[in-house]
């Protein structure tokens, strides 16, 4: 997958479960810029359930500003 150059990122490694479960790897990249919505409802549904498979460990999370 690529990313724009510049964007801030960090890997995470980890094992999952007690003692030596499944291991892992996420890459949690933030992006800024501007959104146009195009469906309301799942927009919303997004905005208050994260999207992605890792929400459960922090990502996925949406942060809104108004633009300038």
């Amino acid at each position: 997958m690529a990313r724009p150059s510049g964007t801030p990122s960090r890997k995470l490694k980890f094992w999952k479960g007690e003692g030596r479960g499944e291991r892992v790897t996420l890459l949690a990249v933030t992006l800024e810029g501007k959104l146009r919505v195009k469906d309301v409802e799942v927009f919303r549904r997004s905005l208050t359930h994260g999207i992605g498979r890792a929400k459960g460990y922090g990502c996925g999370l949406i942060s809104l500003a108004a633009s300038r």
